[in-house]
């Protein structure tokens, strides 16, 4: 449903989502063709997807944080798609056998012990997991094949025309050849300090780009189980009985090399034996049959990792070289024999003693974050501060000021930032002296704390004013070098050979054949790369440099080409590259299409959502809706 998702954000952008927004009713959530859903049901449906994002993600999420990154408005979309397909499924009495359902569970490797056996302990914890009880689990599971049987058909089998495919293949493998210039800092000459008056007013055309951002003071407190670990000391002889316990993950399994031949019937299995018995090989029996040594070939294997136990256990008992008496498989009577054995191997104490200490103390150190998460949020409970709440538990503690790129006051990044990403997120959508629910990492916790915010601010020109005056200069060489390429440009037109313009600047001429969209490389920029490709062939233009992938040189620097070649791609529609440009076209159609086909069924089934309710699920509230 992740696509379904896509396409309904495709359809609101169609149709409006503000439409469908229409508020009623007290007890009821939402209208959906004949469907109804009450304000109670929608709030589990919403618990659940939240408990399942939070799982995904490795971290609570709280209603903000989920209003914060969209995902209310992508359950909601989720929501809606599928009950507006069920509603067409119901119309066109569409449905799903109990055998197939059961067939579809009990082939899902999810749902599969080690052994390729659906495992119904397993299909039990894994639908705990995820908030189902079985009843509901398959109910959902009829539901959602019923609306993938409705997606494909309406998705279809989209056949492009050639055109399309060889259009699409021409953007990304036509190449074009060029020859060039690079016009370097050094060709902008010597450039005379600005004048006062100068920079003041190019400083004050430009204020914006010297504004000081917003600094948010931040108290970072990092519990993690692999910090905690350093300080916790293992006894020999915990480590002992940790490893006789755990014997099991420090022993390699017993790997031999089978063949196997099967045989359709047990009369040709027992003479296939015979004559192996009496001098003829494996392998001229393999021959005999139409297979090559690939063919019978199962690899070095361990016993657990054969499908067949009939087979693992014949093969497991027999000693290297020798053949197997028929065996009764799954797929038919089978010889099998072995051709090496690599013994189990145990790693010894002494090989595993600091990766078992460092296990053991990681374990207890996990243990303990409960422990550590309860004392924290019982002192903070209490109106102290995340500093003090630390500083009694003895935990360190660091405070930071930072800009939402990390950076500190000096312009410099503050290193070592626990989940920078994260945390900087979260910090900068926080209030002062607001608790805010931690951050869950490697199954310990980040709390972070705002303590002061500095507002983003105008600086005066004394503050950035050898920031301000190295940007005049960049933009001075900048202008300086535009205006020596268009000189070349203009004599370029004028007839004048290139190099012979290249001889007379004292530049150097070069050629670069190969160019293709994206493939960014010294000195060809992005916009150099885009300008290329708008080029005419035999037309001069420039654009930026760039040193290598898309980074700028310094500033300023132009390179001036010329495009001598251009080189059409011959498409071969039976190619692989072909194919997968048709099927990533053909598969863009059909999500276009069922994009279309989603927001007219919401137009022909009617929907109708409380917009009061939807408020109320979505802040976690509880209490009456009033008609709205």
């Amino acid at each position: 449903m992740a696509a379904v998702v896509g396409f309904l954000v495709i359809s609101f952008a169609i149709w409006g989502i503000g439409d469908i927004f229409r508020g009623f009713g007290r007890s009821t959530f939402a209208k959906i063709g004949s469907t109804e859903v009450t304000i109670e049901q929608f709030r589990q449906i919403y618990n659940d997807r939240l408990q399942q994002l939070s799982r995904r993600l490795g971290q609570p999420l709280s209603m903000e944080q989920a209003r914060a990154r969209g995902y209310d408005r992508a359950i909601i979309g989720e929501f809606i798609a599928q009950i507006v397909l069920d509603e067409r499924a119901k119309a066109l009495r569409l449905g799903i056998t109990d055998a197939e359902i059961s067939k579809r569970i009990i082939g899902n490797p999810a749902f599969q012990a080690v052994n390729g056996q659906f495992d119904r302990a397993r299909f039990s914890d894994i639908i705990r997991q995820m908030g189902y009880t079985e009843a509901r689990f398959i109910s959902e599971q009829r539901r959602e094949l019923v609306r993938r049987q409705l997606e494909e058909t309406i998705k279809g089998t989209s056949i492009l025309p050639k055109a399309a495919v060889e259009a699409a293949d021409r953007y990304h493998n036509e190449q074009r050849a060029i020859e060039y210039v690079l016009l370097d800092r050094a060709k902008a000459g010597e450039i005379a300090p600005p004048t006062p008056e100068v920079l003041a007013k190019y400083f004050e055309d430009r204020k914006f780009l010297f504004r000081a951002p917003e600094y948010r003071k931040i108290v970072v407190v990092t519990v993690l189980p692999s910090e905690q670990a350093r300080t916790i000391e293992i006894g020999d002889a915990e480590l002992r009985r940790a490893y006789e316990e755990r014997r099991a993950r420090f022993v390699t399994p017993e790997k031999r090399n089978i063949q196997q031949i099967v045989f359709t019937t047990s009369e040709e299995a027992t003479a296939a034996a015979e004559r192996i018995a009496k001098g003829a090989t494996f392998a001229e029996i393999a021959t005999e049959r139409g297979q090559t040594e690939k063919d019978i070939d199962l690899g070095l294997i361990t016993k657990g990792a054969i499908i067949d136990r009939s087979i693992a256990d014949a093969a497991f008992a027999l000693k290297e070289g020798e053949v197997s008496a028929p065996v009764q498989g799954r797929f038919g009577t089978a010889l099998v024999r072995v051709v090496k054995i690599e013994p189990e191997h145990v790693r010894s104490f002494e090989e595993v003693t600091d990766e078992l200490k460092q296990t053991l103390a990681t374990e207890r150190a996990k243990a303990d974050m409960l422990s550590v998460y309860d004392k924290i949020e019982d002192e903070r409970s209490l109106g102290k501060t995340l500093a003090e709440a630390a500083e009694k538990l003895k935990l360190p503690v660091r405070t930071i000021e930072v800009d939402r790129a990390g950076r500190d006051m000096a312009g410099n990044e503050v290193p070592d930032l626990p989940e920078a990403q994260r945390l900087l997120a979260g910090a900068f959508t926080a209030e002062v002296g607001v608790e805010v629910d931690p951050l869950q990492v490697e199954g310990g916790y980040i709390w972070y704390e705002i303590t002061g915010v500095t507002p983003a601010r105008e600086r005066t020109l004394d503050e950035v004013r050898a920031q301000v005056e190295t940007r005049w200069r960049d933009d001075e060489v900048t202008t300086r070098l535009r205006a020596k390429a268009s000189e070349i440009i203009d004599k370029l037109k004028g007839g004048t050979a290139f190099a012979d313009i290249a001889m007379a600047e004292g530049l150097t001429l070069e050629t670069k054949a190969g160019v293709k969209r994206g493939n960014t490389a010294a000195p060809l920029s992005a916009r150099a790369i885009d300008a290329i490709f708008r080029t005419p062939k035999h037309t001069a233009g420039f654009a930026s440099a760039a040193t290598g992938s898309s980074q700028p040189t310094e500033a300023g620097e132009q390179i001036v080409f010329r495009v001598t070649d251009i080189v059409v791609p011959n498409v071969d529609l039976a190619s692989r590259e072909a194919k997968n440009v048709r099927d990533t076209l053909n598969r863009m159609v059909s999500d276009d299409v069922f994009a279309e086909y989603l927001a007219q069924l919401e137009s022909e089934v009617g929907v109708t959502i409380n917009q009061a309710a939807l408020r109320q699920v979505i802040a976690g509230a509880r209490g009456d809706i009033d008609d709205n």
